[in-house]
């Protein structure tokens, strides 16, 4: 069996130290990833309601005009 010195539990402990490094990193990256998401989503639902003001605004010209011509349908 392998004896267990402090140079083993060094190279171990740095290992160790490594890996939670790296999924550190990952985390982060996963983080920033969904932050984006969360960002585009927002912009989205930002570009629906601009969307739908547009389209009140156009339906209440057009009622103004038909109005105006007498055309409206009753």
């Amino acid at each position: 069996m392998t004896e267990v010195t402090n140079e083993l539990m060094h190279e171990i402990l740095k290992d160790l130290q490594s890996r939670a490094d790296r999924h550190e990193t990952l985390l982060r990256d996963i983080a920033h990833g969904q932050l984006r998401l969360r960002e585009d989503l927002h912009n989205f639902h930002g570009d629906s309601l601009r969307l739908e003001a547009q389209v009140a605004a156009l339906t209440v010209r057009l009622d103004r005009i038909e109005s105006r011509l007498s055309i409206a349908e009753t």
